[in-house]
């Protein structure tokens, strides 16, 4: 009866397909089930982000600009980040108006993965950079202050490992 044992042979490797295919649907749903209710939440693994003062904690610091590096003790070193001749068209008057300027970004040396993020998110930072500048007034750029205070905000707000702390104008020209 060689009919008999094709069949068998058949019918194992059909039930060998079977329970393969119910071993790899039941390790899925195991998988996806450990993923989305027992992980750990990845976020806990990373540093919390430093946010830049807002403007009301900048007051509670004597209004001083210099109070923003409040939070890292004397003698922290510091990098720089260089932006030359950034030139954006200001809102409003009927877009006659322009602002050119040349900033410099500060942000802490000992932040290893804030230095690598910078890198990578370069491009964000310039156009978070003209994004910002592009919506002011006029009015508004003659505001030092506060718009130092909103560039940083804008800024800060792409990274994830830590913050600008302090930006300086180093050429500032609105026509």
């Amino acid at each position: 009866m060689p009919g008999d044992n094709e069949k068998a042979t058949k019918n194992k490797k059909g039930q060998l397909v079977i329970v393969l295919l119910v071993l790899l649907v039941v390790l899925a749903g195991s998988g996806a089930g450990w993923y989305f209710f027992i992980r750990e939440d990845p976020n806990e693994f990373y540093p919390i982000k430093n946010t830049a003062p807002d403007e009301d904690e900048y007051e509670e610091a004597d209004n001083s600009r210099k109070n923003n590096q409040y939070m890292y003790p004397p003698g922290t070193k510091f990098n720089r980040l260089e932006y030359n001749d950034v030139i954006v068209n200001l809102v409003g008057d009927g877009g006659s108006g322009y602002l050119r300027v040349s900033l410099t970004l500060e942000y802490p040396a000992a932040a290893k993965k804030l230095i690598e993020e910078i890198a990578e998110k370069d491009p964000l930072i310039k156009d978070a950079i003209l994004t910002s500048l592009s919506s002011k007034t006029k009015a508004e750029v003659f505001k030092r202050d506060e718009l130092k205070n909103s560039l940083l905000k804008d800024i800060n707000r792409n990274l994830l490992y830590g913050d600008f702390t302090e930006i300086y104008f180093t050429d500032f020209l609105v026509q």
